[in-house]
């Protein structure tokens, strides 16, 4: 049940990869709700509601469409305050610029519009509370849902979510992307948000796979004979799991001499490509010295032509070389005619250790860049 749950999870995680964000939700020709680039990642008050007459922006909580109108609810002064770091770091800079700057008269005036609101055809109607919206709709029991959820369905002008945006920005340095650069279908940069969308397809195929067939060998009841054939080689994959991290410290500690000559993301992918062409005799075999001395032996020598030679592969052979080097410690598996359930879980539980240290080393890329 374990590995089921993981295996959900990591699929789950990764539909999440490079998706897209609308950020245009149009509630009559006068009104629309734009979805702001949050400052941090904890920003929640992100949806703001734009007018031509309304001078503050008010953020969006909770929406119901009902038929041709629109009803909704906003986030207070504190609460905007609290959840969004470029609307706090406006209203600071308004008390430090403004000597008579009164924040509880700011207070007052920004929440004179905050609460219910209701869009029509040709009306806008704001400030209202609960009670107004349910007698002057006559709706008996008014239930809202995330805005989120109506911004998903009804908006347009999808963009890149922002953890992508800024890897690909700082991944592609060289050819100055920007936000804009990645609303959806750009075509400056589809082609390389598609590949990273084919790859995570790829993976979550196989997991799929995967989970299909773990769950057969439980109705066929010999899940545990699999189990106990393939503990000790999980836990030799555990413990390379545990190289990989040595390995970026080691980089860490050399960083003063290896950054400005090869990036984290490439110091990270020749290491993992040699390990999974690797994996079959680390797993298989028990010359564990020799094979970490080759391990090295082989990553220093891309390393030392990668830098030597200044080489810069296309981006299409990266990922080839990266999926032929994953699958092909399964090709090996099947090659020696394994056991067809130790070669699922053995690879299910590869991949889903490598994902998690993909995305660490992505979080550390771009703290770097």
């Amino acid at each position: 049940m374990k590995k089921i749950i993981i295996l959900l999870l990591t699929i789950f995680f990764l539909t999440k990869i490079a998706t897209y964000e609308n950020t245009v939700l149009i509630l009559n020709q006068y009104t629309g709700i734009v979805r702001e680039t949050p400052t941090f990642d904890r920003d929640e008050a992100l949806l703001v509601l734009k007018n031509y007459d309304m001078e503050d922006s008010l953020y969006v909580k909770e929406l119901l469409k009902v038929n041709n109108t629109w009803i909704g609810n906003t986030y207070n002064y504190k609460e905007a305050y609290e959840k969004n770091y470029l609307f706090k770091w406006g209203e600071n800079d308004q008390s430090y610029n403004n000597p008579n700057f009164d924040e509880e008269e700011r207070e007052k005036e920004y929440n004179k519009n905050i609460g219910y609101f209701i869009i029509e055809n040709n009306t806008r109607t704001y400030g209202l509370s609960k009670e107004e919206v349910e007698k002057k709709l006559n709706i008996s029991s008014l239930k809202l849902k995330s805005a989120e959820i109506y911004m998903k369905k009804y908006g347009g002008k999808g963009i890149l979510k922002k953890f992508y945006r800024d890897f690909f920005i700082a991944l592609y340095k060289d050819k100055n992307y920007d936000e804009d650069d990645f609303m959806k279908d750009d075509e400056k940069t589809a082609p390389e948000v598609r590949k990273l969308i084919i790859s995570r397809n790829i993976i979550i195929v196989y997991l799929g796979i995967i989970l299909i067939s773990y769950l057969y060998f439980i109705l066929k009841k010999n899940i545990n004979d699999i189990l106990e054939n393939i503990k000790i080689m999980s836990g030799k994959i555990k413990r390379l799991f545990a190289l990989d991290f040595i390995v970026i410290i080691s980089y860490f500690l050399l960083i003063p001499k290896l950054y400005n000559s090869i990036k984290i993301l490439e110091f990270t992918f020749w290491w993992i490509v040699v390990k999974n062409f690797l994996l079959y005799y680390y797993l298989k075999k028990d010359k564990l010295k020799i094979l970490l001395g080759l391990h090295f032996l082989l990553f220093i020598i891309l390393i030392t032509i990668t830098m030597k030679f200044n080489i810069k592969l296309l981006d299409s052979l990266y990922y080839i070389i990266y999926f032929i080097s994953l699958f092909s410690f399964t090709i090996l598996l099947f090659y020696k005619k394994e056991n067809i359930g130790n070669i699922l879980m053995l690879s299910s539980s590869y991949i889903v250790q490598q994902f998690i240290y993909f995305f660490i080393i992505s979080r550390l890329f771009l703290i770097l860049s």
